[in-house]
């Protein structure tokens, strides 16, 4: 795993990276035919999005890294990680968080699906502090089954807890 920004090298696309979608602090592209990458982005005072390429960026998109390879330890369905790169997007080259690229639907948009989003939330739930988790998931019909995203805020719990 890659730590810091110094060490980061740039992923060379294989073809122009293709806007996915996006959520509230984040976008994804779809970068070769089995990866996409995702990119964090703020909103300036206008409203407006913008790409981020700040120090904040890195230790983010790591800790969803290491919350993804937690999930797949713990058989948890996730788009397999496969690093922090550089990678370049609209002429300029950003930090971003690189997986396994799933054909699939959105959860949100196919709602017969919802027990399996439910059981995978479930099993996430017990090793993760997820709360009131609104993550996505997406639905691959050639799998049969839903992968879940965006753990940028989960935390893994204690063994304590």
């Amino acid at each position: 795993m890659i730590k810091t920004s110094r060490n980061l090298r740039i992923h060379e696309p294989s073809f122009i990276p293709q806007f996915i979608d996006q959520g509230n602090s984040s976008k994804v592209y779809r970068i070769s035919d089995n990866l996409a990458a995702k990119v964090l982005y703020r909103r300036d005072k206008n409203d407006n999005p913008f790409l981020r390429n700040d120090s904040n960026a890195i230790s983010l998109l790591l800790h969803e890294e290491s919350i993804a390879r937690e999930c797949i330890k713990n058989k948890i369905a996730v788009p397999n990680p496969t690093g922090i790169l550089k990678i370049p997007i609209e002429g300029r080259i950003y930090l971003a968080y690189l997986m396994r690229f799933i054909e699939g639907v959105p959860i949100w948009r196919y709602s017969k699906v919802s027990d399996l989003f439910e059981r995978e939330i479930e099993k996430a739930s017990e090793i993760f502090n997820i709360g009131d988790y609104k993550g996505n998931g997406i639905w691959c019909p050639s799998e049969k089954k839903v992968y879940l995203i965006d753990f940028q805020s989960g935390s893994v719990k204690s063994k304590n807890s």
